[in-house]
């Protein structure tokens, strides 16, 4: 956890995989957290699992009295810029449908089937069903993804998610998450 929102404060509390948290609220990718002993900080989207709807700009994911709670999850390398990251007006003014998918993780070198090289923004998917070069906002992540990639097991409502490692992908194992395909 961080003094603030941004990895330029300092370290003030590193939580334990699976240490419960209550989200506070949320801000450009950020959850501003409270601990079980009352302290607060802020964590990065891609250091916690939680069921909780991340936010982008300056709302809060639930009201200051949420009670919901979150997990922390293995530290992530992924970097992401305010590109990838849409306002709450922007995406629902530009988002054709929210699906649910079976989301599984991939890592590793090689080339989409686009001619890419997979990066954490890549997503794999069915392009029957998501065609490649779609935007794809995954609420999980705060985050916008583009189709870029398939492979043989993803048909239908599946997308396979690339992460850094292999140690993320195995955290992350196969999940039913909502997402928004932008226009």
């Amino acid at each position: 956890m961080r003094k603030g929102a941004s990895t330029n404060y300092d370290v003030i509390k590193v939580l334990g995989e699976g240490e419960k948290v209550k989200v506070i609220s949320s801000l450009d990718g950020w959850y501003k957290l409270q601990t079980s002993d009352g302290k607060t900080g802020w964590v990065h989207s891609s250091h916690i699992d939680t069921d909780v709807a991340l936010m982008t700009g300056n709302k809060t994911s639930k009201s200051s009295d949420s009670k919901e709670s979150s997990s922390a999850k293995e530290s992530s390398s992924t970097k992401e810029s305010s590109q990838d990251k849409l306002s709450d007006s922007e995406v629902s003014s530009s988002s054709k449908e929210t699906i649910v998918v079976s989301a599984t993780a991939y890592s590793g070198d090689g080339i989409t089937a686009t001619g890419t090289k997979p990066k954490w923004g890549t997503i794999a998917v069915d392009p029957s069903v998501i065609p490649y070069g779609t935007k794809v906002y995954i609420p999980r992540f705060g985050k916008t993804f583009i189709a870029e990639d398939c492979g043989g097991g993803i048909k239908g409502n599946k997308i396979d998610i690339f992460m850094n490692s292999d140690s993320q992908c195995n955290s992350w194992g196969v999940r039913n998450i909502s997402i928004q395909i932008l226009d």
